[in-house]
This record gives structure tokens, C-alpha cells and sequence, in this order.
């Protein structure tokens, strides 16, 4: 099924905005959809979500003027979470735009877009609680059964001794590491020569 084509309110001044992380390619797809929506000036950036500020983003929002319309692709364009989208937005509305997102076919230039957008971050909001009660459940019951949480060790308990046993036999790091697939690194952060008498052991956790 074809999307609802959302037709641009002629009069009004469009400001689009279009961003790729680091490791994304191409801005193509963004900008030919934001030009056939018709944007009167555009906004490029290649940064990744996780960096605090979008110089460009900033930019645009202090381009608004009041009447004028905010278009994007897709949501998750200027939105790291349904937190950071809802403070956006709030942000552009204040200064008296409304918001355009194409992939979503939120308009929020009518009273139907301002509902279906505040819908779609309660969706996604109830889907993230979701996910995480599941995620906790899931934790509690594996800690039940005996589980440990945290990062699963990189040598256990067999290997571990393995190490103990080859070094204090005389055997090199290097050996040791192949012999249980870990990395010379791994056998020094983990273990010392230490001792009365001196010998090799696991290194108490700090």
C-alpha cells in the first residue's frame, strides 16, 4: 500500500532538515524526498545521534520563524529517544512551527497530525517500557535459577587454573593464551606472580 502523500501548504516557508551518522553513506534519499515536499531551504548533517550537539539542527530551529513548517524524513532524524523527540519538538513548536515528517506522515499542521504524533511517542514510549519489564523479568528469573549478572567472565573457572598450572610449570604467556584462546593481555590483567613462596595465582578483584 502507497503512502498518503502529504501535500505542502504552498504559502508557508519549509525548512528541511536531513542527517546521516558517521557511518551511514548517503543523504540522497532524504533530500529528494524533502525537495519534493517542496522545502524552501535546507539543512544537512553527517554527525551521529550520540554526539550532544547538531551544529546544523540548532541552526535550523534558530532559522524558524512563526507560521513556518519543520520537515523531515523520518522522526528519528532529530530524536535520540521519545525524551529527546518530545523536547525537539516542543522546541519547534515554541518557536512557532509546525512538523512535517514524511516517512510517518505526521502533519502536524492539522489537528489529526498533532494527535497521531503525540500517538506514535506513546506507542513507542509503551513499547520501550515494554521491552525493558521483559528485560528485568528475564534477569530476575535467570538470577534466580543460580545466573551471576554482569559480563560473562573470560575465563572460567577450568580454564583458569589451566593458567595457574602452565605458568607455575614454567610455561611462556603466549603458550598459555593460545592453549585457552585468550589474549597475553587477559592473563595479566587477571593473574600475578605473587606470594609466599612466590607463585602464580588469580588476582584478587579490587
Amino acid at each position: 500500500m502507497r503512502q498518503p502523500k502529504i501535500i505542502a501548504p504552498p504559502e508557508r516557508h519549509k525548512i528541511g532538515y536531513a542527517r546521516v551518522s558517521t557511518t551511514e553513506q548517503s543523504l540522497d534519499m532524504q533530500i529528494a524526498a524533502l525537495k519534493r515536499y517542496g522545502v524552501d531551504e535546507l539543512h544537512v548533517e553527517k554527525v551521529s545521534t550520540r554526539k550532544s550537539r547538531r551544529e546544523k539542527l540548532e541552526h535550523a530551529i534558530s532559522e524558524i520563524r512563526e507560521g513556518d513548517i519543520f520537515v523531515v524524513w523520518r522522526l528519528d532524524r532529530i530524536g535520540r529517544s521519545v525524551d529527546d523527540l518530545l523536547a525537539l519538538v516542543g522546541r519547534i513548536t515554541a518557536a512557532g512551527a509546525d512538523l512535517v515528517s514524511l516517512t510517518e506522515t505526521i502533519d502536524m499542521t492539522t489537528p489529526g497530525g498533532k494527535m497521531m504524533f503525540h500517538m506514535f511517542c506513546a506507542f513507542a514510549q509503551f513499547e520501550r517500557d515494554i521491552i525493558s519489564e521483559r528485560t528485568s523479568t528475564g534477569m530476575k528469573e535467570w538470577i534466580a535459577k543460580g545466573g551471576k549478572p554482569g559480563r560473562k567472565p573470560v575465563l572460567d573457572d577450568t580454564k583458569s587454573q589451566t593458567v595457574i598450572d602452565m605458568l607455575n610449570a614454567g610455561e611462556t604467556k603466549a603458550a598459555t593464551a593460545r592453549a585457552v584462546k585468550c589474549s597475553v593481555t587477559t592473563i595479566n590483567n587477571y593473574f600475578e606472580y605473587a606470594g609466599r613462596p612466590k607463585a602464580w595465582r588469580k588476582r584478587k578483584a579490587k
